[in-house]
């Protein structure tokens, strides 16, 4: 959440300063707005399910089960979702100006 409000606001500081001519008007900043708002959106989704499977793990640490041998899938999604937003900013930044 942290680095998608990062960078929706670096995309409307850049909008800001290409209206004021400082600097000349290059791209879309609409895209890091959007990707901006996307992660921060993906952010609170995370951190809701992350809630609902941290009372789930104490409901059943409290009835006594102790067999926990599944993967994490909302670790498992976090990681490649975030692995795939990085990815393709590194494109946008390397091929796209």
């Amino acid at each position: 959440m942290g680095f998608g409000f990062v960078l929706a606001r670096f995309g409307i500081f850049l909008r800001s300063m290409a209206t004021t001519g400082v600097v000349p008007e290059s791209g879309s900043p609409k895209f890091s707005v959007s990707v901006g708002t996307a992660l921060i959106v993906i952010g609170v989704i995370v951190e809701v399910l992350a809630l609902i499977n941290y009372r789930r793990l104490i409901s059943q640490l409290n009835a006594g089960i102790e067999s926990f041998d599944r993967p994490s899938v909302l670790g498992t999604f976090v990681a490649i979702t975030m692995g795939i937003i990085g990815s393709a900013m590194a494109v946008y930044l390397l091929f796209v100006r």
